[in-house]
């Protein structure tokens, strides 16, 4: 009988490994965990997020030491402050479902954010602004879709709290907008 159930074990174990290996590590999250792993959607718009948020916060601290109007300089402190509170709660989720996120800024927003740091006076806050309205309007898009089709809780919770602060960027950004 015991023989039997060390054959019963293995086999079971290597199920389990083959398993993990077909749905790329979503069967070891729930056999570690004994939850299911979130869905891919709910991992995507979290990932997103956070490298948005990298994106954002190196973008606005640009904005407070380059922007040449007051109003491009608050725009870019009020991005480091709530894309900084919204990064420590993306981690937080992240570490308690056990997703890796990546570790940098997608590499379009790497090469604004370049673009950006050679730029200067009128060009700058234009080019500041419209980078970031268009990265707030394509985010906005994102969690909209996470809230409306994603499964993981904490995540969608996530999206939901994040949405009217992306929303308050949009409407600052809009206003900061240079005219002309």
């Amino acid at each position: 009988m015991k023989r039997h159930s060390s054959r019963l074990t293995i086999a079971m174990l290597a199920l389990t490994g083959a398993a993990a290996c077909s749905v790329g590590g979503s069967a070891v999250h729930a056999a570690n965990t004994g939850t299911p792993s979130p869905a891919g959607g709910d991992r995507t718009w979290l990932a997103a997020l956070h490298q948005a948020n990298l994106a954002e916060i190196q973008a606005g601290e640009l904005a407070k030491k380059k922007g040449s109007t007051a109003a491009v300089r608050s725009a870019g402190a009020m991005l480091v402050t709530d894309h900084v509170a919204s990064d420590d709660q993306v981690t937080r989720v992240a570490k308690s479902l056990r997703i890796t996120l990546p570790s940098s800024a997608a590499p379009s927003d790497a090469a604004a954010a370049s673009r950006l740091g050679n730029e200067s006076g009128g060009q700058f806050d234009h080019d500041f602004v419209s980078t970031m309205m268009t990265g707030h309007q394509r985010l906005i898009g994102k969690t909209q879709t996470e809230i409306a089709k994603g499964t993981e809780p904490q995540i969608r919770t996530l999206a939901q709290n994040t949405l009217p602060v992306l929303r308050k960027h949009l409407a600052t950004l809009r206003k900061a907008a240079p005219t002309g």
